[in-house]
């Protein structure tokens, strides 16, 4: 990522004046950038060192001016590592409410409401920088073969656009990406938001690194790390409460798994239960019988089919006679 345009938002944020980049030994290729304020004639001086090019020096003294002011300010800025680590800390923070589900579940503890943990400022002594996503996404495009078409934006209504363009991430297919920003105020805040998910988009299909304010290479795994201890606590307490085993490594069949239910006696949902019915009685019915009165009713007995006309001679005995 370039750092030369975060620079000019750190120093206008604090009221500084504009970065002054020098040359302190030029056949070496060695610059360094100038950081003064409005209120004495003291200033930060960063050095870049010696490199390949002078462009490559100043870009290492302005990554150093960076680091220092955000240290010395208070400076939070909002980049891809920025965005990424709140991805992480989300994502471990909703499986530890999954897991506090199911632990109230085995308590039998009633069901309560999972609020997650979002901050809605950062306090008095932090102050907030978003860094140009449109910067970012032009030097992704520098570094990787992309084809795309020119970023449009329409306006729906006053204060409210859209930003959306095309992208072609390899050569060889026959298909894009259309990429969409949400519904914005200005221009300005459409391409933002526009950039910032394309960004997002071509970090993982090429597989980027991108080194910006917060990147650090064990800040970045230590994050994934903590997410992935989240899920495997929780488990551990899903097989040890519900009997369903799951795989650590994540599967390639997809599973969708709802919410769930306190098992406790109070919270069951009340089933009305029919009464028992009496056992039914068997009915011997008689095919072939002969129609017979009943006793003491006025009524007669008839068979279910014809009684054949020779139906006692089929089962009489046959009578020998003694000579």
């Amino acid at each position: 990522m370039p750092f030369r345009p975060l620079l000019k938002q750190i120093t206008s944020y604090l009221n500084f004046l504009d970065p002054d980049y020098q040359f302190v030994d030029e056949p070496g290729s060695i610059a360094c950038v100038v950081i003064k304020t409005n209120c004495g004639p003291i200033a930060s001086v960063y050095i870049g060192g010696y490199t390949k090019s002078v462009r490559e020096s100043c870009e290492v003294a302005t990554r150093k001016a960076v680091y220092d002011l955000m240290k010395k300010y208070g400076i939070v800025v909002e980049d891809v590592t920025y965005i990424r680590k709140q991805m992480y800390e989300r994502c471990g923070q909703l499986f530890w409410f999954k897991k506090e589900e199911l632990e109230r579940i085995e308590r039998e503890e009633p069901k309560i409401n999972m609020y997650e943990d979002i901050p809605t400022n950062l306090g008095s002594k932090h102050k907030k920088i978003v860094v140009d996503f449109v910067v970012i996404l032009r030097a992704i495009f520098r570094a990787v073969d992309i084809r795309c078409t020119p970023i449009e934006t329409i306006e729906h209504s006053a204060k409210k656009y859209t930003s959306w363009f095309t992208i072609m991430p390899h050569r060889d297919g026959v298909g894009f990406r259309c990429l969409f920003s949400d519904y914005s105020s200005t221009v300005a805040e459409a391409k933002q938001s526009l950039a910032r998910k394309a960004v997002d988009y071509l970090t993982d299909v090429f597989n980027l690194v991108i080194v910006d304010a917060n990147y650090k290479v064990t800040t970045a795994r230590f994050d994934a790390v903590l997410c992935t201890l989240e899920r495997e606590s929780y488990i551990s307490v899903k097989e040890r409460v519900l009997g369903i085993k799951e795989q650590l490594e994540p599967s390639t069949v997809l599973v969708e798994q709802d919410c769930l239910t306190p098992l406790g006696q109070e919270f069951q949902v009340p089933v009305s239960i029919p009464p028992v019915l009496p056992p039914k009685k068997r009915l011997l019915r008689h095919i072939y019988a002969e129609t017979s009165p009943v006793a003491g009713a006025d009524c007669e007995m008839h068979s279910v089919f014809p009684v054949p006309e020779d139906f006692d001679g089929c089962f009489k005995r046959a009578k020998f006679v003694k000579d």
